[in-house]
């Protein structure tokens, strides 16, 4: 198995397709990871993989004065799975109380993204990090290993 699917994923992804026309430049450091035994469901990684990708393609596009790039990081490390993803950027990025606010003109799908990004990382008790300096924008993210048969702390079956 190991990290195929998810290399697989973001080839697949809406936007990443058209990345060489758009003067993007990405780069991988993905360490093979077998999934096959974690309680990570696919899905969940996939929305993750899949809204930060789009937010870093997003600012990618509104940069028109320095060069375009993604950085993808994906690490195994004492039992910690450890997400990152980095890309330049050229508009400030916007925060209030604490969130990121969103850049896209339809303010209908206004954060979508990284409250399911959030979601995600609250349900797999993981930690959540973003930071913005000299135009480099990061998203780390740390989720803690668990084999198949470990069941979470916090349960969501309904008593």
């Amino acid at each position: 198995a190991g990290n195929a699917p998810y290399v697989d994923h973001i080839s697949l992804m809406p936007g990443t397709t058209d990345l060489k026309e758009k003067n993007i430049k990405i780069e991988y450091d993905i360490m093979p990871i077998d999934f096959g035994n974690c309680h990570f469901e696919e899905s969940d990684i996939f929305v993750i993989l899949y809204n930060l990708f789009d937010n870093a393609i997003e600012a990618c596009e509104n940069i028109y004065t320095r060069e375009k790039w993604i950085y993808l990081s994906l690490r195994l490390i004492n039992n910690m799975f450890m997400l990152c993803i980095q890309n330049s950027y050229e508009i400030e990025p916007k925060y209030e109380n604490g969130e990121l606010l969103t850049i896209k003109t339809d303010k209908h799908f206004h954060g979508i993204g990284m409250k399911s990004v959030k979601k995600i990382v609250e349900k797999y008790e993981g930690q959540l990090e973003y930071d913005n300096k000299q135009n480099i924008f990061e998203v780390s993210i740390t989720l803690f290993w668990r084999s198949k048969n470990c069941k979470l702390r916090h349960n969501t079956d309904k008593i």
